[in-house]
């Protein structure tokens, strides 16, 4: 997300040696920010203001463990969660064509990721591990002359899929595909096929998910809409 960005080592270095859920906090953070700055193209100017204060606090030697968990919660979060409305309704606009597709496929994997977290999946490489022989599947083909070109190429009708897997339907019809999605190791893929009916933590990491029996305009928004809200609590926006 943020290759080349160095404002968030002001907020993540101070809490290098603090105990491991304030570390993660802060680390919850930064992504968040980052990701939000990314998509809405802010100005970054203020971020680093924000991220030296919040730097500043953390590295008062006067402040236990339990005031800077008060302090990250009612006042840091607070202040990140104020662009949650923005981050929505510019995450139900996301399309093929007017985003950068490594930031489309990093959204992907991060509910994915967010899906095996509510599991208790462990992933020791995280989203890394999901890099190589990954696609971007467009799950009503991009040649298909059945939808309007915002809706073909908007946020509901992509999903992940293997490369192989890819190379192997083509621009077959969905009822054939998605036999083949429940083959895949994505859980939002694996869901356009099935959603296990019980389970416990299987089945509420799989109910961030969408899954269609047909194909269609009002399918595809109500997973983009199911897409957008896993993504914003996946990364803390929204509670």
């Amino acid at each position: 997300l943020a290759a080349s960005a160095e404002q968030q080592y002001y907020f993540i270095i101070p809490a290098w040696h603090k105990p491991d859920e304030i570390f993660d906090e802060v680390c919850k953070i930064s992504e968040a920010v980052i990701f939000t700055n990314k998509l809405l193209t802010m100005y970054t100017g203020s971020t680093e203001k924000n991220f030296i204060e919040w730097g500043k606090q953390i590295s008062l030697p006067d402040k236990s463990d339990t005031e800077l968990s008060t302090y990250l919660n009612n006042s840091v979060w607070q202040t990140v969660r104020q662009n949650t409305k923005r981050l929505e309704s510019s995450l139900l606009e996301v399309t093929w064509n007017n985003t950068n597709r490594n930031l489309i496929k990093w959204i992907l994997k991060r509910i994915d990721f967010y899906s095996a977290e509510i599991e208790g999946v462990e992933n020791p490489d995280g989203v890394a591990a999901l890099a190589k022989g990954v696609d971007i599947e467009h799950i009503e083909p991009q040649k298909s002359s059945e939808l309007d070109h915002d809706t073909l190429h908007s946020l509901g009708n992509l999903t992940l899929l293997e490369r192989a897997f890819n190379r192997a339907i083509q621009n077959i019809k969905y009822l054939e595909k998605k036999e083949i999605y429940g083959n895949s190791k994505f859980r939002m893929t694996n869901a356009l096929n099935t959603i296990p009916s019980k389970g416990g933590k299987s089945k509420q990491s799989y109910d961030l998910f969408y899954k269609a029996d047909d194909w269609g305009a009002v399918q595809i928004r109500e997973r983009a809409i199911k897409l957008t809200d896993a993504i914003l609590k996946g990364l803390s926006m929204k509670l």
